[in-house]
């Protein structure tokens, strides 16, 4: 991606080799119920990540409905604050993972129908890549009126993600996942829609060596 400054842009690569993994017997350990519509927040437990507003979302949303299931993998400086809010609440069908190694991310990927980023720092960030690899619906912040030195979401999604508007997370949050809940062939077409921006994707080998040629360009 290149800008009008003349600098380059390059996403990080993902493991495009994925391996099928036995996700029963994990749903088994976590008493996962099935037939619901399954949310991933995977991302370090941070205000500026988001998770604060995302457990809010999910208190007002169950205040009506309990027909949907949340994981929330990763650790932090809000970990505790975490805990005691989906406590607080009395959450129901929520699994906090806590930190879990690079070798099982994927599973909670395999297992879940949609990613929630709400990193209000930057977009296209590895987790979020990842998510598109394992080809789930996305839910992702709308565009920033702050000028941010990367990758558009917009200019790589395009329609394909669902946006939530970065001055209201909140509320827009809240529609977002209703409206998914209660359309589920709107899930089914974002997972289609994802499969155009899955095929943009680098493996790490494929990023390394597009690395080297920009370096070598620039030598010359």
């Amino acid at each position: 991606y290149t800008r009008a400054d003349r600098s380059v842009i390059l996403l990080n690569g993902v493991d495009k080799h994925l391996k099928d993994k036995p996700l029963s017997r994990i749903k088994n350990d976590h008493l996962m119920p099935g037939g619901m519509s399954c949310f991933l927040f995977l991302s370090r437990l941070s205000k500026d990540k988001g998770i604060i507003d995302f457990i809010k979302v999910i208190n007002e949303i169950q205040k009506n409905r309990k027909d949907f299931y949340v994981i929330i993998v990763g650790d932090g400086e809000c970990r505790r604050e975490v805990e005691e809010m989906i406590e607080r609440y009395a959450l129901e069908n929520i699994l906090l993972t806590g930190s879990v190694s690079h070798s099982n991310v994927y599973d909670y990927y395999l297992l879940s129908d949609v990613y929630i980023s709400l990193n209000k720092l930057g977009n296209l960030s590895n987790t979020v890549l990842e998510a598109v690899n394992s080809v789930k619906c996305i839910i992702t912040l709308g565009k920033s009126k702050k000028p941010l030195k990367d990758v558009s979401t917009y200019e790589f999604f395009g329609d394909s993600a669902l946006y939530v508007d970065r001055d209201n997370i909140e509320e827009s949050l809240f529609k977002v996942i209703n409206c998914i809940i209660d359309a589920p062939e709107l899930l089914a077409t974002k997972k289609k829609e994802l499969e155009r921006c899955k095929s943009k994707l680098m493996s790490w080998d494929e990023r390394i060596e597009e690395e080297i040629i920009l370096l070598e360009s620039i030598r010359s």
